[in-house]
């Protein structure tokens, strides 16, 4: 995505960030959620969506994507977030 147009408030004068809106039922949101986790670089964030409960079950997969990021950071196999991408 493109960066996040600005939105600057009185207190946050430099504020940035995306504002969606959606017309009609709540229903029409959908049941995904946004999961976000800071990265060791400034202004980096891993974000995944999706529903974290299907069927009454934990999302394996996403579970087992973020269990892998969390991973590689701890093992600091990256210096920048690029080289995140190819593993």
């Amino acid at each position: 995505m493109p960066p996040a147009p600005s939105r600057p408030s009185l207190d946050r004068p430099n504020a940035h960030y995306y504002f969606f809106m959606v017309e009609g039922d709540p229903s029409h949101l959908g049941a995904y959620g946004q999961d976000d986790s800071n990265m060791p670089w400034e202004n980096w964030h891993f974000i995944t969506f999706g529903q974290n409960i299907i069927n009454g079950k934990a999302n394996f997969e996403r579970k087992q994507m973020e269990e892998r990021y969390s991973a590689l950071i701890k093992a600091g196999v990256s210096r920048v977030p690029k080289q995140l991408e190819k593993l």
